[in-house]
This record gives C-alpha cells, sequence and structure tokens, in this order.
C-alpha cells in the first residue's frame, strides 16, 4: 500500500508558509517578510536616524563609523532576512507603535484598513499607520502598493517643500543682512 504524499497541513514547512500569507490568518508580517521595496520606505518614514544607529550599534556590539546614508542602506539589506538587527528593528517598530497596531487591528477587511489609513493620513498619522497597514494580515497587494505609492510620493512633495523652504530661508537672511547693513 502507497503512502499518502503529505499535503499543506502535514507538512510544517508548508503551514508556516500558508500561515504567513493565507487570507485568514491572523498573524501580522514581520519586517523581513515584507516585500523589498517596502523596507527602505519603512525604515526611513518609521524610525528616526538616531534610534536606527541605537539599534545597529547594539546590535552590532560597537559604534559603527557609517553615515546616515550607509546606516540606511545596511540596515536595509540587514532586514532583507531574519537578522539579530531586523528584529531589533522589528520590535522597536511594534514598542514605537502599539497604539496604531491596535487600532489597525480591528479592522478585519481590506476595505475596512484602507479606509482607516486614509483618516490616519488625513489626521497626521502616517508613520505609525504605515506600519500597521504594510504588515496588517488583511492588507492585500492593492492596498500595500496603493500605501507606498502615497509615501513615495509623499517624499517626493517633503523633498521639494525643503528645498523651496531652503529658499525662502536664505533669501530672508540675505535681506537680513542687507537690512541690517542699512541700519548700521
Amino acid at each position: 500500500m502507497e503512502e499518502p504524499v503529505p499535503g499543506p497541513a502535514a507538512d510544517p514547512c508548508c503551514a508556516q508558509v500558508a500561515e504567513a500569507a493565507g487570507p485568514s490568518s491572523s498573524r501580522r508580517l514581520r519586517l523581513w517578510e515584507l516585500p523589498a521595496n517596502a523596507l527602505c520606505p519603512v525604515i526611513g518614514v518609521c524610525m528616526p536616524i538616531a534610534a536606527l544607529r541605537r539599534l545597529a550599534d547594539k546590535a552590532f556590539g560597537q559604534r559603527l563609523a557609517a553615515d546616515d546614508h550607509e546606516l540606511h542602506c545596511g540596515v536595509i539589506t540587514e532586514c532583507r532576512s531574519r537578522s539579530p538587527l531586523a528584529e531589533r528593528v522589528h520590535k522597536a517598530l511594534d514598542l514605537r507603535y502599539a497604539l496604531a497596531l491596535q487600532r489597525a487591528a480591528r479592522h478585519r477587511s481590506d476595505a475596512a484598513l484602507a479606509q482607516w489609513w486614509r483618516e490616519q493620513c488625513d489626521a497626521g498619522e502616517l508613520p505609525g499607520a504605515f506600519w500597521a497597514v504594510l504588515t496588517h494580515p488583511r492588507c492585500r497587494d492593492e492596498l500595500e502598493e496603493r500605501t507606498l505609492g502615497e509615501v513615495h510620493m509623499l517624499q517626493h512633495q517633503v523633498g521639494l517643500a525643503t528645498r523651496v523652504d531652503a529658499r525662502r530661508l536664505q533669501a530672508l537672511s540675505d535681506e537680513n543682512t542687507a537690512l541690517g547693513q542699512q541700519l548700521a
């Protein structure tokens, strides 16, 4: 008599994959399970660089001699797979955004989660909502893409606004210098 071929329920490896990706799963995604294109905005938007540096220094047991960009890129690389640093960053994000995670967990459908995301963006609560939505078990590909796209465009707008503000500040500083010279 032939032995039955084990199916997904009998194979622990398949069961873990089904648990992580299944539509009925209630388990949130881990940082290292997010798509590679999500790591840069998650780490850049959700983790202040000083906090990221402290986590990396602790994970590697020494002060890293990396500039902010090198640190950011190195953390992204480490977080592509489960590593001590990825685990530390995931835990730090969960602690930092515990309230957002709790509020997002109440939403049992992709549509409800999308509505909550919109409300959080409108309220200016982007980092916590971003982390909560991307790791939520009900976040589907379309919502994930939309969320990543909105954050990407927001990053462009912030960069533009920063450049405009810097030009305005320089113009005001120049004007102030000229007025100060006139008064003298």
